[in-house]
């Protein structure tokens, strides 16, 4: 074995094998650190498989010939595979840790038959999997409808123990998802540990199918300044599909949802009857950008008035970026700040775009800037939107010299303000919206009575 091309040295493999459903029983996976990995030269006569035992493909370039390394053994680990990988959640009333982390296992307890699977466990697993194979994508499933799954563990100190997801140097992503159910079939996640549900530190989130509530979220720092139910602290991105997040508390900001930096995306998502004791009552990004697309933000609260800018807050104070904000097809309503503020854009170059939205019933405007004095191309626009019954008026800026406005496109507003004038507007006129309703099959909205100006009101040209 000693011979010309052989390795007489330690294989520096995981101790424990890794089943792969569907393709492999088990197998034994190569450390990163491994001399094993990207040890066979790229050519058809040392690496003539195209696909490994996993039926993973090894890397090959366009005229199908070996393009990269290939690993010694039955499995390729390197980076050009992105093979989901699915975590079955099958423990649902009780919190329990992973009993051995980072072993490609969600197990809470090795002393029973079968892997005893829970969602704490499944989160632990999977925000180390670039540990043992990197930058595969996983997905944690919680495939019974209308299970409630409660967060209790705390950690020696006492303080909440919550779901944290992504360390080190990991950047690959994650989803976790409930099936493809609507309603109160969504699996439910409490917090009844006095803490947040989720902290997310780095890479890609995907949440799904899911609803949170009873986070507390605690301002650690500067850098933390709280989320009701989940944080994100120097991620990358977070995408919320078909959720629900009710009930949750910030301790400063973003009562539901506070982030930094990254790209938050709400797609069908419910946000509503969180608090926040000093802003943001249902979210805060923080020089980040936010998307909110068929999506309703409603009666939220922050409890300290002096502090009561916005149900939706877009903060740039002290992060040396800006993002922009896309509302589309969304309602904002019955919050007791503004519905949308912005702050402290400075030189940022931002847009804030509402589109087909209703901004209506919130106790202070349907959108508020404050503290941008400083020049820099910042864009407001509106099309096809409602600003209406907001206590204070539909819109306000600090600062509107240094604004840019593109407001003028079949919009409904309760007064003039931030350049809504003329044109295809409606300025001053009651668009009859009834009560909040509150459908299982879709977030909330204010139904158009019968009569309303915004039935058939918009434009007919496909292209607006």
């Amino acid at each position: 074995l000693g011979l010309t091309g052989n390795l007489v040295e330690g294989a520096n493999l995981y101790f424990r094998s890794a089943p792969f459903p569907g393709r492999v029983a088990r197998v034994v996976l190569p450390r990163p650190q491994s001399t094993l990995v990207d040890r066979v030269p790229a050519d058809a006569l040392n690496c003539p498989m195209t696909t490994d035992a996993r039926g993973a493909p090894r890397p090959v370039n366009v005229s199908g010939l070996p393009a990269a390394l290939c690993d010694v053994g039955a499995v390729e680990s390197s980076g050009s595979e992105y093979i989901p990988q699915t975590t079955v959640v099958n423990i649902y009333d009780v919190d329990l840790p992973d009993a051995t982390t980072c072993n490609a296992f969600c197990d809470a307890d090795e002393q029973l038959p079968g892997n005893q699977c829970t969602l704490r466990a499944a989160v632990m697993e999977n925000s180390c999997h670039w540990l043992w194979l990197q930058p595969w994508t996983t997905d944690i499933l919680i495939p019974e409808p209308g299970v409630t799954i409660p967060l209790t563990l705390t950690k020696p100190g006492g303080e909440a123990d919550e779901l944290r997801y992504g360390a080190g140097a990991n950047t690959a992503a994650t989803r976790i998802r409930g099936g493809e159910v609507v309603g109160e079939q969504r699996p439910l996640i409490v917090a009844s540990h006095g803490g947040r549900i989720l902290v997310v530190n780095t890479g890609i989130l995907e949440l799904a199918n899911l609803r949170m509530t009873g986070g507390y979220g605690q301002a650690t720092s500067f850098t933390d300044p709280s989320g009701g139910a989940i944080a994100g602290i120097g991620m990358d991105s977070l995408y919320l599909r078909n959720m629900e997040l009710f009930g949750n508390q910030a301790e400063e900001r973003g009562g539901a949802i506070w982030s930094d930096i990254a790209e938050v995306f709400l797609e069908k998502v419910s946000i509503h009857d969180n608090a926040a004791v000093a802003d943001g009552s249902a979210i805060q990004i923080t020089g980040g950008a936010l998307t909110i697309v068929d999506s309703s933000i409603y009666n939220n609260t922050v409890l300290d008035p002096v502090g009561m800018r916005g149900a939706v807050l877009l903060d740039a104070s002290g992060a040396g970026t800006a993002g922009d904000l896309f509302v589309v097809n969304s309602t904002i309503s019955s919050n007791n700040g503004s519905g949308i503020a912005l702050l402290n854009l400075g030189t940022h170059s931002v847009t804030i775009a509402i589109d087909a939205s209703t901004l209506s019933h919130n106790a202070r405007y349907g959108i508020v800037e404050e503290g941008s004095g400083e020049p820099g191309d910042k864009l407001l626009m509106a099309r096809h939107s409602i600003f209406s019954n907001n206590l204070l008026g539909s819109c306000r800026v600090d600062f509107p010299a240094y604004f840019d406005y593109d407001m003028v496109g079949f919009n409904i507003s309760q007064d003039s303000n931030c350049e809504m004038t003329g044109g295809t507007n409606l300025i001053g006129v009651d668009p009859l919206l009834g009560v909040l309703s509150t459908p299982s099959y879709a977030t909330a909205f204010r139904p158009l009575l019968p009569g309303s100006p915004a039935i058939d009101g918009g434009s007919s040209d496909p292209a607006a």
